[in-house]
């Protein structure tokens, strides 16, 4: 429906089949160029044109970019349904054993080999690829994040220097501070630090600590610029979502948002407009169906138009439990249930 029955839709519209091809081959062409942000930037844009879902093939771009950009989270939340989507259909394997059923059929005894050979090798490539995954997961350590690298650690191949008690106490201050990205504070505490010392294997030991503060810092300030446009840009499509009056599309696009960025004050406010929207909306469309059961006389319609009224005042309470309407929704469902119940 999205991409074939927009109603009244010309092929010059932005929401045109024809539209939809070229922002396709565009996104693969900056993915092909390498140009990560481009398509993000381009799939962000084509799920507000394009609101119900993203096809299999260009989430599939975006989540890999995303990862390329840096942005593992929001890389894992795509991908992760994507990959959902695509399971529901036949993998390249199972579609060439299918081929080759059908060559076989018609005698083509010798394309089936060929086409046999094709699937030897794709299973040989995923077998590896299980293994080489497999070892990488036994030799990562059990840590919810990432560990910690000291501002003290020193030089790849090296062992690290015995330190007095005065340096161990400063080094977890230091690291304490970093790891709170208060960069800025620890800096200043390393430069008085070596104000006051003669130059010596103390004042090295603070010097590489300032060095590595400082490459910390830039990939912490790159890192959070990245996320910082990724927040931009997705708050801009959930934007335009709204001002089609795809609550829905809000939501959702926000929710995926949250669950790993959270949301800023802005967000979170479009999203509470869009629920509180969409919820108004289906209560009216719950009252129309109610006024129309009570003007039938026909008892099969009635109930039928009864239960789809309550159906969708039940499903708001349940997908939006903490909308302060819920009473209401609450109130409204009663009166629809008194009238189910009154029927024979």
């Amino acid at each position: 429906n999205t991409y074939f029955e927009k109603a009244g839709q010309t092929a010059e519209s932005e929401t045109s089949f024809a539209s939809f091809i070229g922002r396709k081959n565009e996104i693969l062409d900056l993915y092909a160029d390498e140009n990560y942000r481009g398509v993000i930037k381009r799939c962000l844009a084509m799920q507000t044109s394009y609101p119900n879902e993203l096809t299999p093939e260009i989430g599939n771009l975006f989540a890999l970019s995303l990862a390329r950009d840096g942005m593992l989270e929001e890389a894992i939340e795509i991908g992760s349904e994507m990959a959902g989507r695509m399971e529901k259909a036949p993998d390249a394997v199972q579609f060439r054993g299918n081929i080759i059923r059908w060559q076989l059929a018609l005698g083509q005894r010798t394309q089936a080999l060929k086409a046999l050979e094709k699937i030897s090798h794709t299973q040989d490539d995923r077998a590896a690829m299980i293994n080489d995954l497999a070892g990488r997961i036994e030799q990562t350590p059990v840590e919810p994040d990432q560990p910690f690298r000291s501002m003290f650690q020193p030089p790849e191949g090296t062992s690290p220097q015995e330190m007095q008690p005065h340096m161990v106490s400063l080094k977890e201050k230091v690291d304490a501070l970093a790891r709170n990205h208060e960069f800025s504070e620890a800096r200043q505490l390393l430069l008085k630090e070596k104000a006051e010392k003669e130059e010596g294997p103390e004042t090295e030991l603070i010097d590489r600590a300032l060095n590595n503060m400082e490459e910390a810092e830039i990939a912490y300030e790159e890192s959070v610029k990245v996320k910082t446009a990724y927040q931009k840009e997705t708050y801009e499509a959930a934007k335009k979502l709204f001002e089609k009056e795809n609550y829905k599309g809000t939501i959702t696009t926000l929710e995926a948002l949250g669950r790993t960025q959270g949301l800023n004050a802005e967000a979170a406010h479009l999203k509470d407009r869009a629920i509180e929207n969409l919820i108004n909306r289906e209560r009216n469309r719950a009252a129309e169906l109610f006024l129309k059961a009570k003007k039938t006389k026909d008892p099969g319609e009635k109930k039928g138009l009864l239960e789809t009224s309550y159906k969708i005042l039940k499903t708001l309470v349940e997908n939006y439990p903490q909308s302060p309407l819920n009473p209401k929704i609450a109130s409204h469902m009663n009166i629809v249930q008194r009238e189910i119940d009154k029927l024979p």
